[in-house]
């Protein structure tokens, strides 16, 4: 099995930028672009940052691995969760907020499959 990454964005409206009509603030995400996929048995699965990317936007990758593999989320990054299903894959999902320029997302499968 290969180690996948995918990767795409959120926008986040600022909670105060949107008032409901009760007066509390509210917001919306709402996807941006088209997730970036890798398929294969690299170690630094890698993809690019989807089009449409803009600063203060939330980056999600999601990467796929065997159930005996150490999966690291890319430097800087927070790591939502770490499961695995059953014992035929281990998935790890990893988020960023957009600070500067970014091209693409590598992130770590020991051992690769």
């Amino acid at each position: 099995m290969g180690a996948i990454v995918a990767a795409f964005t959120v926008s986040v409206v600022p909670t105060a930028a949107v008032a409901s009509t009760s007066g509390t603030a509210t917001a919306s995400p709402a996807v941006v672009g088209t997730a970036e996929t890798f398929s294969g048995t690299s170690g630094s699965p890698t993809t690019s940052v989807p089009t449409g990317t803009t600063l203060g936007d939330v980056l999600l990758s999601v990467i796929e691995g065997p159930p005996i593999a150490v999966i690291g989320c890319p430097f800087g990054w927070t790591q939502e969760f770490d499961t695995a299903a059953g014992t035929a894959i281990q998935i790890v999902a990893c988020t960023d907020v957009v600070l500067g320029a970014v091209a693409s997302v590598t992130a770590a499968v020991s051992p690769p499959s």
